[in-house]
């Protein structure tokens, strides 16, 4: 009796195992089921994501050909590749003047935007959950110079109580430059600063232009009226050249005459002043680790195959500094030449910041630009061209005269890339 009582205890407790055993097994088969499942769902999402960023290069190259361009009936859809494809939503509101209304699909696209959301598929469906979607504006940077002189740092000091003052006007290139008594306001050189501005007893033909209405402007000298702008400004970042600090120093009597771009120099001076030993510049990009100096006196010309279409472009890391009485893209009558032909962008690469210093009698036709760029003037100075800096500093009694070339302002500029076509950039994007 006891042993088969201890048989049928012994089948019992077979019977427990086994089936604890199964369900076990069911379990772990379930949980390498899931996870296959979820190795799966993640490939999709991965997948997903890509053709979804895919989607917004597609959108943007066709932009690049048309800048109005938006698809049949709101949404672009791709070229199936394989299982995957994305859903791309646009409003072009690039031409406009009013903001398109926030809706419960899409949200407010301000004037000079383009809004786009796109959607990565699997098997033509979104992917559930929040991964593999993105939105995001874009914009066309406007002309770098489409302003005389745009100041990004602290409160533009045009005027300051050690007596500097400034005359900003501007010229239409195809007549040239009348000086006062002759000249004839045009309305067309306007200053946009960041932080507001000083200017008492400036003359600014133009208007001055802040992103705030409650910023200090004191500028009754401007011809047009206060413009506050609150579109957010694209910043201009200017990169350094690939192998940028290369040191080369190049000693004076080596400079005179015409040297080759495409080359990486520590310092560049020009000669000492002399009838015909002038600094001559040759179209394409001039990369200068430290200093480009124009000593007292002297003269920098562009080679005749210099052009706006086939500009000198300068890169300077620390310092470009123009002498008492030197003379920069002028003719022998000190009348400006095409300031758009010689460009300067300032890439902060030695200090953080870089500098640019005109000192009294320099006269220069030409553009300056740089992020963290100090405009400094010495003196009694001529700018003919215009000007993109975050500081001016003013020495006692300086006064700046600037002279805005029109035309700068008609087409972008890509100082980056060279484009052809202006690239559209990313303002600001929010991942869903």
């Amino acid at each position: 009796m006891q042993a088969r009582h201890k048989r049928g205890l012994a089948l019992v407790t077979i019977l427990l195992l086994t089936t604890l055993m199964l369900v076990v097994t069911a379990c772990v088969l379930e949980r390498v089921r899931y996870a296959a499942r979820d190795v799966g769902h993640q490939e999709h999402v991965t997948q997903s994501a890509f053709v979804a960023e895919g989607g917004i290069h597609q959108a943007l190259d066709r932009l690049t050909e048309d800048s109005l361009w938006t698809p049949a009936g709101g949404e672009f859809r791709g070229t199936p590749q394989g299982d995957v494809n994305f859903a791309l939503e646009l409003l072009n509101n690039y031409g406009g003047t009013l903001p398109i209304d926030a809706t419960a699909d899409h949200p407010a696209v301000p004037p000079g935007r383009v809004w786009m959301r796109s959607r990565g598929l699997f098997r033509g469906k979104a992917i559930s959950g929040s991964t593999g979607q993105a939105q995001a504006y874009f914009a066309k940077p406007r002309p770098v110079f489409e302003d005389a002189l745009v100041v990004t740092g602290q409160p533009a000091a045009l005027s300051d109580p050690n007596g500097s003052t400034a005359r900003i006007d501007s010229y239409d290139p195809a007549a040239g430059y009348q000086p006062p008594p002759g000249y004839v306001p045009r309305a067309r050189a306007h200053v946009r600063c960041e932080h507001g501005v000083e200017a008492a007893g400036c003359f600014i033909d133009g208007s001055v232009k802040v992103p705030a209405a409650t910023l200090p402007v004191n500028a009754p000298g401007a011809t047009g009226p206060l413009v506050v702008d609150t579109t957010p400004q694209i910043p201009w970042v200017f990169r350094k050249p690939r192998n940028y600090p290369v040191p080369a120093f190049i000693p004076y009597e080596n400079m005179a005459g015409a040297f080759a771009p495409s080359a990486h120099w520590d310092v560049i001076h020009s000669p000492p002043a002399s009838p015909g030993n002038d600094l001559v510049l040759q179209p394409g990009d001039y990369y200068v680790h430290a200093s480009f100096e124009v000593l007292t006196g002297a003269r920098v010309r562009l080679a005749p195959s210099v052009t706006r279409d086939n500009p000198c472009k300068i890169y300077v890391g620390a310092q470009a500094i123009f002498a008492p009485n030197s003379r920069i893209n002028v003719d022998n009558s000190d009348q400006p030449l095409d300031p758009g032909a010689l460009q300067f962008y300032f890439c902060d690469g030695m200090y953080g910041y870089s500098l640019v210093r005109m000192e009294a009698g320099s006269i220069a036709a030409c553009t300056f630009a740089g992020r963290n760029l100090r405009f400094q003037t010495v003196g009694a100075c001529t700018l003919y061209g215009a000007a993109r800096c975050e500081q001016l500093i003013r020495d006692p009694s300086s006064v700046l005269n600037l002279h805005y070339c029109e035309n700068l302002g008609s087409a972008p500029t890509n100082p980056i890339t060279n484009a052809g076509k202006p690239e559209w950039v990313k303002v600001n994007e929010n991942h869903l």
